[in-house]
């Protein structure tokens, strides 16, 4: 399953809520991409560039 998300800032309210809600949603098999900034969890340095966006 795929979530196409607009951008960081509709997903998470900071950093590590972003990070937390990712992670669940990674864990459960669901690919997460972010359009507007380019980052796909199917990727391994997705956390760092969200780190570096956010």
């Amino acid at each position: 399953m795929i979530n196409y998300c607009e951008s960081i800032s509709r997903l998470g309210r900071n950093l590590k809520d972003l990070l937390d809600i990712t992670e669940q949603l990674v864990n459960k098999g669901v690919r997460v991409i972010l359009v507007k900034e380019g980052i796909d969890t199917s990727t391994i340095t997705y956390k760092l560039l969200i780190g570096i966006f956010y």
